[in-house]
């Protein structure tokens, strides 16, 4: 692209017409056998399209069934059926109870984090 006298952007045909593909790394779990599946809001935000990778190796195309910007969380849905899944819990966590959460932050494979649940906001 080249600017013209009048400040206008002047496209020209002899130089190559570039296409960036930007791609993303998250993680998630499946909350159900028929492939609902939480991840996080970044993680899908702009995407074009969705893929998912399962521990085993299978991949799947994914739809976006909704988000939630102010709490990064991303409801998305594969097409599949008897997944492994983990179930939420039925009630809040307490303060002083153990929270562990497992990721994959930067492609890093099978990151592992322990805490403590110290406050609780009000």
């Amino acid at each position: 692209m080249h600017g013209s006298q009048n400040g206008d952007p002047v496209v020209s045909p002899d130089l190559p017409q570039t296409h960036e593909v930007i791609a993303g790394l998250g993680s998630g779990f499946f909350i159900s056998a028929d492939g609902y599946a939480v991840t996080n809001y970044h993680v899908v935000d702009h995407a074009k399209s969705v893929q998912v990778t399962t521990d085993a190796g299978k991949s799947y195309p994914a739809e976006v069934i909704g988000t939630d910007p102010k709490s990064d969380l991303a409801l998305i849905k594969v097409d599949a059926l008897d997944l492994p899944y983990v179930r939420f819990s039925e009630r809040a966590p307490q303060v002083g109870e153990r929270v562990i959460a497992i990721g994959n932050p930067f492609g890093l494979e099978g990151t592992v984090t322990t805490g403590i649940i110290s406050a609780q906001a009000p």
